[in-house]
Order: structure tokens, then sequence, then C-alpha cells
């Protein structure tokens, strides 16, 4: 018969991480900030290995505009997106402490003006076919959201409680469930 300490031992020392003996794992570090396209020094289109697709490779001048390397130049290879001068993208930088090495890469475009706008066309609508109400329902998703952010405690304490402490509150509607109550603000 076997017995189970013995047992219990040998699955311990063989399926517990913490007492094999190995290497560390040494993690690449990782900053995205925003740079600006100086000029496109050259472009053209390549093959795709192993497929038949054609797709746009480019070399361009950047200028770093975050920190924390803001100011700074560089000459990158880009085969992610189609650039031109001027345009605003967000640059990440992958740096490997165990073999010092550097790459950058084209991550996304900057796309909060055209979001502005769009955030701004669509309050516009609601302003427009819905006057009054809409209104009305956009200042309460705005207090809702803002409660939202909230931790549990504060939005006890914030009105989403039956007592009135800073005057928000959401009252029961027969249609919706809760609604803003604009009486108490």
């Amino acid at each position: 018969m076997r017995q189970p300490g013995v047992l219990v031992l040998a699955s311990l020392a063989l399926f517990t991480p913490a007492l094999a003996l190995s290497q560390e794992i040494v993690h690449d570090t990782q900053v995205t900030m925003k740079a600006r396209v100086l000029e496109v020094l050259a472009q053209e289109e390549r093959v795709i290995p192993g497929t038949d697709i054609r797709a746009t490779y480019q070399t361009i001048r950047i200028r770093v505009i975050d920190e924390p390397e803001a100011g700074r130049e560089l000459t990158l290879e880009n085969d992610y997106l189609n650039l031109g001068a001027g345009d605003v993208f967000y640059l990440t930088h992958y740096s490997n402490s165990f073999d010092g090495t550097d790459y950058y890469a084209v991550s996304e475009p900057y796309r909060l003006p055209q979001l502005a706008l769009l955030t701004l066309l669509f309050i516009g609508v609601v302003l427009y076919f819905g006057g009054r109400q809409g209104l009305r329902g956009l200042l309460c998703a705005h207090r809702l959201f803002r409660l939202h952010r909230l931790s549990p405690l504060a939005r006890h304490s914030c009105g989403l409680s039956a007592d009135r402490r800073c005057g928000r509150r959401l009252v029961p509607h027969r249609h919706s469930g809760f609604v803003c109550d604009a009486r108490f603000q």
C-alpha cells in the first residue's frame, strides 16, 4: 500500500513551478506616443510573401510629439498605414532590456478631431429632432455617465440611494425602468 504523504510530496515537487529552477523572463517595454510625418522618403508596392496581395511600403521621416521622446526625429519603415506629410499617428516604441534592441512601429492614426466632429454632429441631430426633450435626455445621460464612473460607495452617497445627499436621484418610471428626476437638482 502506498502512503498518501509520499504521493503528495512527489506531486508538489513535479508540478509546482515555484520549486522549479528556471530563467527569469525579461519583458519588453512598450511606450506609445504621438508622432507627425515630416516627409515620405520612398513609397513602393510589394507583394506580400506567400500571397498575391500587393501592399504599400513606405520609408518615412517623422518627429515625435509626445513625451518621453518629444522632438526626436526618426526614419522608419511603414507597411501598416498609408501616411502622407503632416499626418499625425500613434507610434509604438518597443525596447528589449535583455539585448538592448529598439524597434519603432506605426500603430494607429490620430482620430480625435474626427471623433469630436462626430460627437458634435450627434448632439446637433439629437437637439434638432428631440428639441427640449432631447436636451433633457443628453443631460440625463451625461449625469448618469458621471455617476457610473464613481465607485459604488460614492454612487450610494450621490443619490442612487433613497436619501438626497447631493441632490441627484433616480425615480421609477412605468415604461423605462428608472429615469432622471430633474426636480431634485
